[in-house]
Parts: structure tokens; C-alpha cells; sequence
């Protein structure tokens, strides 16, 4: 439904997406009467409540939408983004971990304006050449790049930025299967396969780090996609600690995957329950998941 507003989106997640919307002005209207007739259809057509952004790049698009949630509409002017930035907190700033907003305290930075004050050569010495470079282009409201794939028909990805920077390949893993399944119901939902993975992991100091694996057959299941993804993680993680991770299917192609020696003989069997699990949520019915990432039970004594 929403790819039906502009041909240029980008689904980030399975709750965000991106559209460019310059060129549709003669369908929709300006872009904040396009925001206005989403958010309405989106209403009217899925009975949710949702918050948007706009603005002239993406980064400040997000930040707008996260500015009055839950149902807020933003609008950010062309030539306002770095006055719209001075109006945030240093917490605000999208992609600044924790580790990085310690750092904020220990040079004394309390605003944004502050962090402004910093030349692009101080902060390169401060934060790296990575994180520098990132946070002198969005404390001026300049777009640090940080929605980038290819064409829309080509490819698909999801990506996850954690609150605290993860160290531990558990909880890697668990984030990987989410987004996997994810991924899978977007596939079938598509009507489009493919058999090659990307990942994506951005360290704690913002140097952001991609790979990508191409397999003889086509994913048939979640389980391909993460074992693949897994696989990937295992080889390339060097330990550091990790900001974002994020997962793709490239190159993809019109229709469903056919069963290859890829897979084992029940994976077929395991593509067709993901895909009426995917048809249960649509239409309503409730939502089926790994019971990998129901959340864990807190420890205590039993109740009398």
C-alpha cells in the first residue's frame, strides 16, 4: 500500500519505511498533503495511527517523525534542517550510542549547538573519522547517508540500531532470526526469491562494515536466510562492539524460489508453514513467532 504512493522506497524495517516522493506532486500534492492522505489511508485501510516526518533528506525525515509520536505529522522546510537540529537534545541525535553520548558529557557538550561549535577536524580527532564525519554532518542537518540500497525491484533489507552497543553473539543471533523472518514474509509477499544475503554491522565508532554471500539456490525459508546470515557473522565479526546490524536479499528475481540441493528435503514443508503463518497475520488471525524470541520468563519464586 504505501509503495503505491512513490516508486522510491525504502521498507528500513518491518514498521519504517522511506519514500521519496519528488516528482509527485501532480498525483499527491505537496509533500505535506501526500503526508496527510497516508496517514488517512493507512487509517482508514489498517486501523493504526501513524507518525510522519517530512523533510528534504532522510535522516531529517526520520527525526521529524519521531517528533511527536504517536500520530504526529512533522514538517521540517527545506533550508531549516540545521535550525530543526539546534531543537533537539544530544540524546535525539539518531545513530549517537551511548558510548558517544558519554563522550558528550566528558568533553562538557550539552546541546547541539555546542557539538556545532566543533570543527570537522576536531571532531574527526574526537570521535574518529567515521563518527566525525557522521556527527558534523548531522548536528548541521546534512544527511550522513544512512538509508542506501539498490533499486527497489533489486533488493530488500531490514536493520536494527540497539540502544547499547551488543557484544555477545547471542543476542546477535536472536536479532538475526527476527530480522530473517522478517525478510521471509517480505519474499513471499513479493512474489520475488533470491540467494544472495548482505550483512551489515556498524561498530560502536560508527565505521560501518558490509559483506555479502551468494549461494548456489534460491532461499526458500527464514531458516536459509538466517543459517546464511549466521554464517556470514561468524566469519567477519571481529568482536568489536556493535551499534546496527542489518541483513539483505540482493538481486532479487520475479517469483518463488524452486527447491534446490541447497536445502534439506523438509524445507519445503518449512516454506509452507512460514507462508500460512505470513497469511494468518494478514488477514487478522494473530501472529505466529520463533519461540527463540518470545521474551524470557523473569526468575522468582512461585506464586501461591
Amino acid at each position: 500500500m504505501i509503495g503505491e504512493f512513490t516508486p522510491d522506497m525504502i521498507r528500513v524495517s518491518i514498521d519504517e519505511a522511506s519514500l521519496d516522493m519528488s516528482g509527485t506532486e501532480r498525483i499527491w500534492g505537496p509533500a505535506i498533503e501526500a503526508a496527510k492522505k497516508l496517514k488517512t489511508r493507512i487509517k482508514k485501510e489498517i486501523g493504526l495511527s501513524v507518525s510522519v516526518g517530512v523533510a528534504s533528506n532522510r535522516y531529517i525525515a526520520k527525526l521529524a517523525a519521531g517528533y511527536r509520536k504517536p500520530d504526529g505529522l512533522v514538517v521540517v522546510p527545506g533550508g531549516t534542517e540545521a535550525d530543526f537540529m539546534a531543537t533537539l537534545e544530544l540524546k535525539d541525535i539518531w545513530g549517537a550510542g551511548a558510548k558517544t553520548r558519554e563522550r558528550f558529557e566528558e568533553l562538557g557538550l550539552r546541546s547541539v549547538l555546542d557539538l556545532r561549535s566543533l570543527t570537522e577536524g576536531m571532531m574527526i580527532s574526537l570521535f574518529g573519522k567515521a563518527g566525525g564525519d557522521f556527527l558534523y554532518k548531522v548536528c548541521r542537518g546534512i544527511d550522513p547517508g544512512i538509508y542506501s540500497q539498490e533499486p527497489k525491484s533489486r533488493s530488500m533489507s531490514t536493520e536494527t540500531t540497539f540502544e547499547r552497543d551488543v557484544t555477545d553473539m547471542e543476542t546477535l543471533e536472536c536479532v538475526l532470526l527476527g530480522m530473517s523472518m522478517e525478510l521471509s514474509s517480505r519474499m513471499y509477499e513479493s512474489g520475488q526469491s533470491s540467494r544472495c544475503v548482505a550483512l551489515k554491522l556498524r561498530y560502536d565508532d560508527f565505521e560501518t562494515f558490509g559483506a555479502r554471500q551468494t549461494m548456489s539456490g534460491p532461499f526458500l525459508n527464514a531458516d536459509g536466510i538466517y543459517e546464511a546470515a549466521r554464517s556470514l557473522l561468524g566469519k567477519k565479526w571481529n568482536g568489536r562492539p556493535i551499534r546496527l546490524i542489518g541483513i539483505g536479499l540482493c538481486a532479487m528475481e520475479d517469483g518463488a524460489g524452486q527447491q534446490t540441493l541447497l536445502f534439506e528435503p523438509d524445507d519445503a514443508r518449512v516454506s509452507k508453514v512460514e507462508k500460512t503463518a505470513f497469511e494468518a497475520g494478514r488477514k487478522g488471525l494473530g501472529k505466529i513467532t520463533r519461540a527463540r524470541l518470545l521474551p524470557r520468563p523473569t526468575s522468582g519464586g512461585r506464586g501461591k
